[in-house]
């Protein structure tokens, strides 16, 4: 568990600096209940926290070397405040090792639990870094898996008439890639009911209707050969408009299979 604040620049005044003490008091103070809090569970693992100062999003992403996985609420802040600081869940998200969980202000497991886990599949690229986290949370929780598949081409008129004329060419072949590379992972999960959703919509719309009905929303974070680390258009969207967390999985081959299957189960 981190507790970190931020070091702004400007000019410094004994003002700023008493407000910047009270508040690193405060997160402290914050974050050590929490984390005894959490301790006291039944069956709480071991907490440890580590207090740090600096940029938020680079110490989270730093500190998760070791970890696991990464969760983290969901920032309210301004778009204004974003252009100046960053959008720490966004550059978390973005930029860690180990798959990132984004958790909705408002969301309660306890009162909003609906028994499924969905993931969004685009092609097979990568599908077995996806997947495992997918299927391990979902046999974590005893839910179902929910596998959604979206298409729609970027011009209006082209996808019009692409629906009319080979819409259900499109379906018969994404059906197809689904089952293709999900033939061992039901074999490793016999228990985990899945189903596959192939909708023609926009992906990120897809999948933000699809968070409204599940506990769990597992997504991929591709790596692009100049950019790097890369959320994307969709993964953004879903980030910002998601009812349910979002699990943002690292297309890396550098993470383990086993790694990716105990994050999932983390997810319980």
């Amino acid at each position: 568990m981190w507790s970190t604040w931020s070091r702004t620049s400007g000019r410094r005044t004994a003002g700023s600096r008493r407000w910047r003490r009270r508040s690193a008091r405060s997160l402290g103070e914050v974050a050590r209940a929490v984390a005894a809090e959490v301790a006291a569970a039944d069956v709480a693992p071991a907490v440890e926290l580590v207090e740090t100062a600096g940029s938020v999003a680079e110490q989270i992403v730093r500190h998760a070397d070791d970890a696991q996985l990464v969760v983290l609420g969901h920032e309210t802040k301004t778009p204004v405040e974003r252009l100046v600081t960053g959008a720490t869940t966004g550059n978390v998200a973005r930029s860690s090792p180990v798959p990132a969980v984004v958790v909705p202000d408002d969301w309660r497991a306890d009162a909003s639990s609906r028994g499924v886990v969905a993931v969004g599949l685009r092609d097979p690229g990568h599908a077995d870094a996806l997947l495992g986290v997918a299927f391990a949370a979902a046999a974590a929780r005893g839910s179902s898996l929910r596998v959604v598949h979206a298409w729609a081409l970027p011009n209006p008129y082209a996808d019009a008439v692409e629906l009319r004329t080979h819409g259900p060419v499109w379906d018969e072949a994404a059906r197809t890639m689904a089952a293709g590379v999900l033939e061992e992972w039901r074999r490793a999960y016999p228990m985990v009911p899945v189903t596959v959703e192939v909708v023609h919509d926009d992906p990120a719309q897809a999948l933000v209707k699809a968070s409204a009905d599940a506990d769990l929303l597992v997504v991929l974070r591709r790596k692009l050969p100049v950019l790097g680390p890369h959320l994307g258009r969709v993964g953004r969207a879903v980030l910002r408009s998601a009812a349910c967390p979002v699990a943002v999985v690292p297309a890396d081959e550098m993470l383990g299979l086993a790694a990716v299957e105990k994050a999932g189960t983390m997810l319980r």
